[in-house]
């Protein structure tokens, strides 16, 4: 089984979401088809969070039901990576290996490298822009880590 795993973070005061969603390679394009439609990114919705966001809830589950693993992580804002909760940690030890490309937000792509020097590691930066599949799951992580730290409703995303 060959994953792709994207990471991405939403900063709140003095605290990171970190949100991890891994999905099987043969899923991307399904999850491509099941979020091309609606997803939006945070910063371009303006008043209208509130109301994509009860959208989110709706829309989730059916999308979890295609993910490998989804989950979310606070983590203080000045953390060095060895004061990152153990649990993250541990969920990354384990994808990373089944893990084909890891798309990781650029706040943290030199932590994440450096941990994991041998892995196929993109900044989302610099994903291509011709690359729309990949830049959904990008777009898709980064939801989810703005939905918990705007509700902070694990529950909703998480499997695993």
């Amino acid at each position: 089984m060959s994953l792709v795993t994207v990471i991405d973070a939403s900063e709140n005061g003095k605290y990171l979401v970190i949100a991890i969603f891994s999905v099987e390679e043969s899923r991307v394009n399904m999850v491509f088809q099941e979020v091309r439609g609606w997803i939006k990114h945070s910063k371009k919705l303006g008043k209208r969070k509130a109301k994509y966001y009860q959208a989110f809830e709706q829309r989730f589950p059916r999308i979890k039901e295609l993910a490998h693993y989804s989950n979310a992580f606070r983590v203080k804002k000045t953390s060095r990576a060895k004061e990152f909760p153990r649990s993250f940690w541990n969920a990354l030890d384990m994808l990373v290996n089944s893990s084909s490309l890891i798309i990781v937000d650029d706040k943290l792509v030199r932590v994440i490298s450096r941990r994991y020097p041998s892995s196929t590691i993109i900044a989302e930066g610099k994903v291509n822009k011709s690359k729309k599949q990949l830049l959904i799951m990008a777009l898709l992580a980064d939801n989810i880590a703005n939905y918990v730290r705007l509700y902070g409703d694990y529950d909703l995303i998480r499997k695993g």
